[in-house]
């Protein structure tokens, strides 16, 4: 889970990865870093994905 908020402090970065979150982004969003920490995210070991439902899948 990658929290993406406006909160920006030090102690917020640190509380969000203390109540679970893999990664932290601030706003505003710095779209390499971002991409950055998703790409870092998805390579690591333990990766998993979940199926979408039916209702949100796309539609053709």
């Amino acid at each position: 889970m990658l929290a993406v908020t406006a909160f920006a402090m030090q102690k917020d970065e640190e509380r969000y990865l203390e109540a679970g979150c893999d990664g932290y982004v601030p706003k505003p969003i710095s779209v390499p870093h971002f991409l950055d920490t998703v790409e870092k995210l998805i390579n690591r070991p333990n990766f998993s994905t979940v199926e979408l439902p039916a209702r949100l899948k796309t539609r053709n």
